[in-house]
């Protein structure tokens, strides 16, 4: 059986999966070097289409019963432009005088039966239809084929699918939670697993969504939603005094709360229309780093205290997490550290561009097909040493190319320059998907000097001053950089793989990796790597590690700020044009600037 599943919103992608297998996931960003492309992957079908006949699939599967957006190729500044216009101007005034009187006036039945009807009634079936008649015109997928998946439970399956937790044989807590999808924000799942069969037994409106707060407030301070969340989270570890918060923690407290009867949150004001008002009355003039302190530290305590409630009242100790919420690292720190948890799972891309798996997974499952776990971020683009010898065809002029033709002496020279401080960019094997390098496309550099945080910094990734880097680090290194390690490794060891958790650090990590650290609280957010994971790349930490008597290095994303984690040949070499590296191996091929 053939499913080609497809995520048609912010950070869009598709995946093929035949048999109960994850063949690729392809984001559409990495074709239009958009980040977070927002809209139909219009291009990443394309280039499916010429590799499958996509009209022989079985199924198509797209994320979410409601639907908001057309598949016409336009992008979010397309969008914002249109918005300026007179017709714009006039649509965007009448919303927020809406949304005004819903905020001043009270959740009355009136506005929420106008908001659904619209919905339900008009959008809905409006996307639905233009996606149908584009997948038809473009592809001749008859629209009998294409099912639409709830969009929560395509987030639980995600998690179970990505690592085969039915295999575990045992009952399990799926919790989601995000913006919002599918009129809700957070679903509770109860897996029976002696009927491999999945109970919602709690959820919550997206009228009362700790996802769309934090974004919100990531708006507020001036940052783009949807993003920056990330520099909100980082900020917050700035401010180690409560008492600069405080106030605002309360503020919140009165207007969000959990109702532990019906582990439902609940609102005094609607998350998704009129949350900028209440932001608006109660923040202007407090110091951006406590608003961040505050809500980071909200969040986490109205997760924690639902998962906890959750196991209570169900007696389930294993727990499996997936939602944009949980792309929060600290936070997932945080539930790590619970005693409650016997053992969690994170989906390593939290967010909806994962659902695509859970998508599929409903499918098989409705079919009686076994799924075969995913676990790997490995399922982009790759090429081989002869298409990168085309792609360099013309810059031997401008560059110096040396090909290896045995890939160890590749890694010998690599390791040197990194032994010596010198940064070195790295394109090998399949592309990352998901919003994190794993090596494959990555910046490394060695993290035991400072300087190299500045360096990369300040030559390609121009980001804030108190956002961090991340390291790799080698398993059998764990317990000497992670504190704890031995207490937590077996509760969250399929998860560590995936930069999705946040630990503290000992103070030989603090020493080894200090560049990719965060330099206020001394945590870091590793990639745990082990020879299974990614031999090649697990080599060159070998030799690192050999050289330096270091286990970990900084890892981050080869991309120049403000584009998506390169995928293509092309988008890892502008990279390297376009910004102040020095070297960059592009599978045997190794280039550096001229002096």
């Amino acid at each position: 059986m053939k499913i080609l599943a497809i995520y048609p919103a912010h950070n869009a992608n598709v995946g093929v999966f035949i048999d109960g297998k994850c063949e690729c996931i392809y984001h559409e960003e990495k074709f239009s070097n958009k980040k977070h492309h927002l809209g139909w992957p219009h291009r990443a079908l394309k280039y499916l289409s010429g590799i499958y006949n996509l009209n022989e699939f079985d199924y198509i599967t797209i994320t979410s019963e409601q639907q908001f957006y057309y598949p016409d190729d336009r992008y979010i500044d397309d969008v914002i432009k249109e918005q300026n216009t007179y017709k714009g101007r006039l649509l965007e005034w009448a919303k927020n005088i809406y949304y005004l009187l819903w905020y001043v006036l009270g959740n009355y039945k009136i506005f929420s039966d106008v908001f659904k009807y619209y919905l339900h009634n008009i959008a809905t079936p409006n996307a639905k239809k233009q996606m149908e008649l584009t997948l038809e015109k473009e592809y001749g997928i008859k629209k009998e084929k294409i099912k639409y998946i709830e969009h929560h439970l395509a987030h639980a399956l995600t998690t179970h699918y990505f690592y085969g937790l039915g295999q575990l044989k045992k009952d399990i807590l799926y919790i989601t939670m995000d913006g919002l999808g599918d009129n809700y924000f957070s679903r509770i799942y109860h897996y029976h697993s002696n009927e491999d069969n999945f109970e919602m037994i709690a959820q919550s409106p997206f009228s009362a969504s700790l996802g769309l707060l934090y974004t919100e407030i990531t708006r507020f301070l001036g940052m783009k939603p949807n993003e920056h969340e990330y520099k909100v989270m980082g900020l917050a570890a700035y401010v180690n005094n409560s008492k600069y918060y405080n106030h605002i923690y309360k503020m919140l407290e009165k207007y969000f709360w959990l109702d532990k009867n019906t582990l439902t949150f609940k609102s005094k004001v609607n998350t998704f229309i009129s949350i900028q008002y209440l932001l608006r009355n109660n923040l202007v003039g407090e110091r951006f780093d406590n608003i961040s302190a505050a809500i980071q530290k909200f969040i986490e305590d109205k997760v924690i205290e639902y998962i906890k409630t959750v196991i209570d009242k169900t007696g389930i100790k294993n727990v499996a997490l997936s939602g944009g919420v949980f792309m929060n690292v600290k936070l997932n720190k945080k539930i790590s550290e619970m005693e409650e948890i016997e053992k969690v799972y994170f989906q390593p891309s939290s967010g909806d561009d994962s659902s695509v798996i859970g998508c599929a997974a409903k499918i098989f499952r409705e079919n009686n097909i076994e799924l075969i776990p995913v676990k790997t971020m490995y399922l982009g683009r790759s090429y081989t040493n002869s298409e990168v010898g085309d792609f360099l065809k013309g810059y031997e002029d401008k560059y110096c190319i040396d090909y290896f033709e045995n890939r160890n002496d590749l890694y010998e020279k690599i390791t040197d320059l990194l032994k010596n401080f010198e940064i070195v960019a790295l394109h090998r094997g399949r592309g990352e998907w998901g919003a994190r390098s794993l090596c494959n496309r990555t910046i490394l550099g060695n993290a035991s000097d400072l300087k190299t945080f500045h360096e990369v910094n300040n030559m390609i990734k121009m980001r804030d001053f108190w956002m961090p880097f991340a390291p790799t680090i080698l398993f059998h290194w764990a317990d000497r950089y992670i504190k704890n390690w031995d207490m937590l490794k077996n509760k969250i060891y399929d998860s560590s793989k995936y930069m999705i958790l946040g630990f503290d650090s000992t103070e030989l990590a603090q020493k080894h990796l200090r560049a990719a650290i965060h330099q206020k609280d001394k945590t870091l957010r590793p990639q745990i790597l082990e020879e299974k994971d990614n031999p090649d790349i697990f080599n060159i930490f070998k030799l690192y590690e050999k050289k330096t008597d270091m286990g970990g290095m900084m890892n981050t994303s080869l991309n120049i700020h403000g584009y998506p984690l390169a995928g293509t040949l092309e988008q890892s070499f502008n990279t390297f044009i376009n910004s102040g590296l020095k070297y960059i191996a592009l599978e045997n091929y190794l280039i550096s600037k001229k002096t």
